[in-house]
């Protein structure tokens, strides 16, 4: 099987056709529904969404979009979110992986932190912004490394050096993962889709994180 690489993925830089703002989740081990029902703790209407409805809802929330859509592709269920980032938060790459599967997560945020991670049977196994492929966290933050640093994401980079098409090679890292690839017609609606109405709860915050008598610290 050929590798992915960057210049397989080039066709999303810009503005255009993905966006500013964007989720696209990789899972092993769960068919369509299934997969959309493990966003949300309570059940979810799945059915097909069209561009206009996403496009509204994209509005009605501000730009913070709550729509997901799938499609199988290789074997894999890939989820794709507009305009949306519950695919990149750790409770949800838990679920979408415990139970023997496995998840691979690129989120690019133009106005935050874009963010790669790979998890398995409900382990973080390597996660990290792209910007910063030398701060990785998880259970083998290592398990990786030698795709990250041929794909140019390199953490042995020179301060200051900035990470080129960053964007495009965490998703050729995902394709190298999941033997998937993704092309800009893969993503585009109408696909199955389902809008979270109820969010996986987040973990507690960690003791130090909390004010006086379990208050919110500053």
């Amino acid at each position: 099987m050929r590798k992915s690489m960057p210049s397989d993925y080039l066709w999303q830089n810009g503005d255009a056709p993905l966006g500013e703002i964007y989720t696209i989740t990789f899972v092993r081990g769960l068919g369509d529904a299934e997969t959309l029902e493990r966003f949300s703790p309570d059940p979810l209407d799945i059915r097909r969404f069209s561009e206009d409805e996403v496009m509204a809802r994209v509005e009605e929330t501000q730009g913070c979009c709550d729509i997901i859509g799938v499609r199988r592709l290789a074997g894999w269920t890939v989820a794709y979110e507009y305009c949306g980032w519950e695919g990149a938060r750790k409770e949800l790459q838990r679920e979408l992986s415990r139970d023997g599967g496995e998840a691979v997560t690129v989120c690019r945020h133009d106005y935050g932190h874009d963010r790669f991670s790979y998890s398995v049977d409900g382990e973080i196994v390597t996660s990290f912004d792209p910007m910063f492929p030398e701060d990785r966290w998880g259970t083998g933050p290592d398990r990786l490394l030698s795709h990250i640093a041929e794909l140019g994401l390199d953490p042995d980079r020179a301060p200051g050096e900035s990470v080129a098409n960053r964007i495009a090679a965490s998703l050729a890292l995902a394709g190298r993962v999941s033997g998937v690839l993704v092309r800009e017609d893969d993503l585009t609606w109408p696909m199955l889709g389902a809008r979270i109405t109820t969010h996986v709860p987040s973990d507690p915050a960690a003791p130090w994180r909390r004010g006086p008598r379990g208050g919110s610290g500053t």
